[in-house]
């Protein structure tokens, strides 16, 4: 958490506690061995000097004997964001910062676009077409631009701070804009207004070179990311480690998107410049090769010509009484496949999704590791999707070996019921295949031993 900053915490809806450093935290009075915990960020509990989001990992258990270690609170820090703690009554004038927290970052010119609610704020009362109350607090040296456009749907505000005239300067950490807004809801609204009516849409960043910086708008404020290819868990350190390799892992098996901007969607929140380690703009099992490189101090291999012939996942299966297993089999064709992954959505009429995974741990009960050394097998019992991922171990030179022909591993899932009709597979799954120098290879997918006589959709 940012100096100066601090965060609420309550435990099943009763104790709060509010902490304003870093370091440990403890909720009073005393708790009874086998006394359940559930620790959660309060209402209106999150850091708002600067903006950050916070969350608690490990909150909720049993206690057992002695003090619990477990819990930890992460807080994201937002390189802009607005002061969503602001709060007026109707009518009335309400001055809105927006805020800047570079945390060591060069950035020499930002842009922005902001988004807010018509139907209850007015920054133009007299409708001259000129914001009512724009005031800058940045060095004389930063020339700002303002676009105020009210014909757009969404970002009617625009704003750019720059310096253009060398030597160039660098934003420091201020409120660097605020921007004023008259309350106007309409009576059937309630009497109050809340800064969560504004949101940043669009926002971009540069250094002194005129070199853009990655950054990403999420939950209305924008985040620079200043990690470096590799970096995949934002450390911000210069090592890569095994953290990193976890890192990726995880960001590849989790259910946001592939491209390297989807990265921070999710509950593994991912660099998206740090995990895309081949730099292909895609985070997938390409990058776990390149990744391996990367911590051994060596480049990833430039991408190669493919061959003319393609690599095959099959997926097929075999009966076990009231289980159906389902095989992943490879065939190389003659490429060098080191890892592969792919999704499998079943149809919940027939498997019961709730029977994959009885602990709730996101790991199917059933899995036979036949030929793959290593694996991270997921399962989403609410999309009832099945994502598997599988890559081989190092070899010399930290590039992965690749599989041998045939059954790399089968996963069991319960049946839990059998249409008059029969079913099979609806169809092969989406897969992608790398080498072990950290190449993505074209390939394909089928499906054999159609399970009964009739394809479900």
């Amino acid at each position: 958490m940012s100096e100066g900053n601090q965060v609420s915490l309550i435990n099943e809806g009763g104790d709060t506690i509010t902490i304003d450093s870093n370091g440990f935290f403890r909720f009073p009075g005393i708790f009874a061995e086998g006394e359940t915990f559930n620790v959660t960020i309060a209402e209106d509990g999150q850091p708002v000097n600067p903006h950050q989001v916070c969350e608690v990992i490990n909150g909720e258990g049993v206690l057992t004997e002695g003090n619990v270690g477990s819990i930890r609170v992460n807080c994201t820090l937002f390189t802009l964001s607005i002061n969503t703690n602001i709060n007026t009554v109707n009518q009335a004038l309400v001055s809105v910062p927006v805020q800047l927290a570079p945390e060591g970052m060069e950035i020499s010119t930002l842009s922005f676009r902001l988004d807010y609610d018509e139907q209850c704020l007015n920054p133009d009362t007299n409708g001259d077409g000129v914001l009512d109350q724009v005031t800058f607090d940045v060095d004389d040296a930063f020339t700002t631009f303002v676009d105020f456009d009210t014909a757009r749907t969404d970002g009617e505000i625009g704003i750019i701070i720059s310096d253009i005239t060398p030597p160039i300067s660098m934003l420091e950490a201020s409120n660097v804009v605020t921007l004023g807004f008259i309350v106007d809801c309409p009576v059937a609204q309630e009497d109050s207004f809340e800064a969560s009516e504004l949101k940043l849409i669009e926002a971009s960043f540069a250094d002194a070179s005129a070199e853009a910086v990655l950054a990403t708008v999420n939950d209305g404020a924008a985040r620079v990311w200043a990690s470096f290819v590799g970096d995949c868990n934002v450390s911000g350190s210069d090592a890569l480690d095994a953290a990193d390799f976890g890192a990726l892992v995880l960001e590849i098996a989790d259910d946001d998107g592939t491209n390297y901007l989807d990265a921070p969607e999710s509950d593994n929140f991912g660099s998206p410049q740090g995990c895309d380690a081949n730099g292909n703009l895609e985070i997938n099992v390409a990058d776990i090769s390149c990744m391996a490189n990367l911590i051994f101090g060596d480049e990833c291999e430039p991408l190669r010509t493919p061959l003319l012939t393609k690599p095959e996942l099959n997926i097929s299966t075999r009966f076990e009484e009231d289980i159906v297993w389902f095989q992943t089999k490879i065939f190389n064709n003659g490429n060098d496949v080191a890892a592969l992954s792919y999704d499998l959505v079943l149809d919940p009429l027939i498997f019961n999704p709730r029977t994959v995974d009885f602990n709730n741990d996101g790991i199917p009960d059933r899995i036979n590791n036949v030929a793959a050394p290593n694996s991270l097998i997921r399962w989403n019992a609410d999309t009832h999707r099945l994502r598997v991922l599988l890559f081989t171990a190092g070899g010399q030179n930290a590039t992965n070996i690749p599989f041998d022909d045939g059954l790399l591993i089968e996963v069991g899932i319960p049946r839990a019921s059998m249409p008059d009709s029969g079913f099979s597979i609806a169809k092969a799954p989406h897969v992608v295949f790398a080498d072990g120098l950290g190449n993505e290879l074209e390939g394909f997918s089928s499906v054999g031993d159609v399970i009964f006589a009739d394809a479900f959709e």
